[in-house]
């Protein structure tokens, strides 16, 4: 089942609650500061392969405050 891709806003969102700056999440998952930018303003979508490495970025932050 194939799940629909985050949003520029929950793109936005997890970046703001792993306190990194565009840049700095840029790294973590591969892509450039640009890319981030144009995820979160809603101008394109992750890939697939990013949206998996957001989705499990996600994962983690949230293991680590269970």
């Amino acid at each position: 089942m194939l799940k629909k891709r985050l949003t520029a806003q929950q793109v936005k969102a997890l970046r703001e609650q792993l306190g990194l700056t565009q840049a700095e999440f840029a790294r973590e998952v591969g892509t450039t500061s640009l890319s981030v930018s144009r995820w979160e303003r809603g101008i394109y979508k992750p890939s697939r392969v990013a949206d998996r490495l957001l989705r499990e970025l996600s994962a983690r932050s949230l293991a680590k405050v269970s």
